[in-house]
């Protein structure tokens, strides 16, 4: 029996042209990910493209073509095919040609080892972060999130999803999204960030066995909300509004807009305060944002994708009981934007 394993990302670049005439296929980028149980296929450009119609007719024939070749080398009774991952840019690649990527290696593998014995170990390979942790170290995600068209972006009434480093429009409801390359980099330049304001808001009390926290929600003016799916659904939570712990010297404000950038990318700027809310391991003071700045694909490594929520898909989408509690005192206070 050929072996066989599934892959999680499939980024089939180096290994498949590394076989073929580079002349014939300069510039074709082959991409399968796995979505359930089925490999989809992608290359450079969009399928709607007509100056890509020709590679995306071709794919299927890459793919083939790179396995009879591989034999026809016969080199070895037990080729290893390794598929790079190539981080670059990696949500160029939208479109769905439909290919059932599962079926088509299973296919050329079996076809390898009936020929002439060969056995292809397709290695698994995984999604790194562009951005690595606090330790310097790359971070696996292992079930990358799904980048939406960039029409969602324009459309107050559609889910916008979008990926590290990936595709965003220039400007959304009259404010650029480009990177915010002057955000505070130490302690005391964020302590004294730019976008605090005079709300009224009561001390924040903590309780024992809690870290204090703050937490924000950030309102577009089409009325939409910015959330975040944080890697790996860390925490249990496959997307909520970005968090994280007061440190010492920090006010509840400074961190909330921190950690709008750390896991958005976005600047923002306080317009109220909406709540504490007791969490399972802190007591979070949340706000009100409005985002003035900023670039989502920018996101920080605990992040594996930012999304922009219509009203109506805020209890689906954030499924936490949790964020369900800040939702409901969240829309009581709603201001007007």
């Amino acid at each position: 029996m050929a072996k066989y394993k599934p892959m999680t990302v499939l980024r089939a670049v180096s290994a498949f042209l590394e076989y073929h005439d580079k002349e014939d296929y300069d510039g074709v980028f082959i991409v399968a990910r796995q979505r359930d149980e089925k490999f989809e296929m992608f290359t450079g450009g969009s399928a709607d493209d007509p100056d890509y119609a020709d590679e995306w007719a071709v794919v299927q024939f890459l793919a083939e073509s790179a396995f009879e070749e591989i034999a026809d080398r016969g080199e070895s009774e037990n080729i290893h095919l390794q598929v790079i991952n190539q981080p670059d840019e990696p949500t160029k690649f939208h479109a769905n040609s439909g290919i059932n990527m599962r079926e088509v290696f299973a296919e050329q593998s079996r076809d390898l080892n009936n020929k002439i014995g060969i056995t292809m170990d397709i290695t698994q390979m995984k999604h790194i972060h562009p951005r690595p942790n606090e330790q310097s170290e790359m971070v696996t995600i292992h079930h990358p999130s799904i980048p939406s068209s960039l029409d969602a972006f324009t459309d107050p009434k559609q889910m916008a999803v979008v990926v590290p480093d990936g595709k965003t429009p220039e400007q959304l409801n009259a404010i650029a999204l480009s990177p915010w390359d002057s955000a505070p980099t130490t302690l005391t330049s964020w302590v004294h960030v730019v976008g605090q304001a005079d709300v009224s808001e009561p001390p924040l009390i903590p309780k024992p066995g809690k870290k204090l926290s703050a937490g924000i929600v950030i309102i577009e003016p089409d009325g939409r909300f910015w959330a975040v799916a944080p890697t790996n659904a860390f925490g249990g939570y496959k997307a909520t509004f970005p968090k994280g712990t007061i440190d010492p010297g920090m006010t509840p404000q400074a961190t909330a807009i921190r950690e709008a950038f750390e896991e958005s990318g976005l600047q923002v700027e306080i317009t109220g305060w909406i709540g504490d809310f007791e969490r399972t391991t802190s007591v979070t003071r949340y706000y009100f944002a409005r985002r003035i700045g900023g670039d989502p694909s920018a996101m920080g490594w605990e992040s594996q994708a930012v999304m922009l929520l219509p009203r109506d898909k805020l209890f689906t989408v954030l499924h936490h009981s949790k964020d369900h509690e800040l939702l409901v005192g969240m829309l009581a206070k709603l201001p007007s934007f």
